[in-house]
């Protein structure tokens, strides 16, 4: 049996809810690897300013930035290769 619509929308407005209040860095990607979601916290903890996190970045979009602002915990001399 198929849920109420509004009870999936109630249910989906209480998960980012939950979600955007966690203290642990949470990204939703699609099947093609596009971000469907990001939290606070990961964009608080990787610097992604919040209009770049709503345009639906990538996954290498977001390694990308990652590695310009220093989100990995690697040092710099391995860093290419880390990402890579």
């Amino acid at each position: 049996m198929l849920k109420d619509t509004g009870l999936l929308v109630r249910e989906k407005i209480s998960m980012n809810e939950f979600l955007e209040h966690t203290d642990y860095g949470v990204v939703v990607l699609d099947r093609q690897f596009r971000t469907r979601f990001i939290n606070r916290a990961f964009r608080d903890i990787w610097r992604l300013p919040k209009q770049m996190a709503d345009n639906g970045p990538s996954f290498t979009d977001l390694v990308l930035h990652g590695r310009e602002t220093k989100a990995y915990a690697v040092p710099d001399s391995q860093l290419d290769s880390y990402v890579s």
